[in-house]
């Protein structure tokens, strides 16, 4: 007598748990890359920002000039959901505070999607300095005092609702230490 052989093939039942299976491995996931996303995000709006003075530190220190990192934030930037900013020096007998004196290095620099900057406390009510001013013994100056100089750069999605947490934000500071012009950043 001769043995039935079973059929080798999946059947519908287990098809459908494995299918379930993913479909739950998915839904855990989502989360941590939305995550992941937003720490890139931050990570490299500290980056553009943190080159960007570098190098206008480094161009006053080589060309023993003055240079300025301009911010321009969302509310005069072309696009509102975009901030950046640039630099420029400025002729001799020029004022930094007259834009038609500036001369500006390369283009605007644009941070990423949702990254939004503030000087001094991550506050939106506090108005940003115009400028950090790099001298050429490598030292930095703001725009209205020369104490420390603080910027933090935050993801707007995290605060994100009609009475934002601002203790919540994912946050990001950048220091200017003023006698050296040393930049250090700290992700908080």
């Amino acid at each position: 007598m001769k043995k039935l052989e079973r059929n080798k093939g999946t059947t519908l039942l287990e098809l459908l748990a494995v299918i379930a299976i993913i479909g739950m491995m998915v839904a855990v996931s989502i989360p941590a890359f939305q995550k992941m996303s937003r720490g890139s995000r931050l990570r490299s709006g500290a980056n553009s920002i943190t080159n960007t003075l570098s190098w206008a530190r480094q161009m006053a220190i080589t060309y023993r000039r003055s240079y300025y990192v301009e911010f321009d934030d969302e509310t005069t930037a072309p696009s509102p959901e975009k901030n950046r900013l640039r630099i420029f020096f400025v002729e001799k007998g020029g004022n930094p505070g007259t834009p038609a004196h500036r001369k500006q290095v390369g283009d605007w620099i644009d941070l990423p999607d949702q990254i939004v900057f503030f000087k001094g406390d991550i506050s939106p009510y506090r108005e940003p300095d115009d400028y950090v001013k790099f001298k050429p013994n490598g030292g930095a100056t703001g725009a209205t005092s020369p104490q420390p100089w603080t910027f933090t750069i935050y993801d707007k999605t995290t605060v994100e609702s009609a009475a934002p947490d601002w203790d919540r934000a994912k946050t990001c500071n950048i220091y200017v230490l003023m006698v050296t012009g040393r930049i250090e950043t700290v992700i908080e």
